[in-house]
């Protein structure tokens, strides 16, 4: 039978970790740039949905869908947004890409 080695203590594992390290570790593996475009477009599709509702839609939250129901809305969120000053994005998104569209990569 193979004996097991057992490495030192410190020697092969760090530190124990607390929750706020944890925390900032996860925070920090996502790019800024990431992190800005995702608010970005939650944004949009908050502002859309918000519009929605208030024309007799009900459009729930996002983290309430299963996926079924969020492709549904994701699609007449991509044919009805628009760039802040009213102007359709390019046709590309229709298409299924947003960086050839001019939207930020989520």
């Amino acid at each position: 039978m193979p004996s097991i080695s057992i490495p030192r203590p410190g020697t092969r594992f760090a530190e124990l970790k607390s929750s706020e390290e944890v925390l900032e570790a996860r925070q920090n593996a996502i790019p800024k740039k990431t992190r800005k475009d995702t608010l970005y477009c939650t944004k949009a599709w908050e502002a859309w949905r918000e519009n929605r509702n208030r024309d007799g839609s009900t459009v729930p939250l996002l983290n309430e869908m299963d996926s079924q129901t969020l492709a549904y809305w994701l699609t007449r969120f991509a044919l009805e947004v628009r760039k802040v000053d009213g102007s359709e994005y390019h046709h590309a998104l229709h298409q299924g890409s947003p960086r050839q569209a001019g939207l930020p990569q989520v």
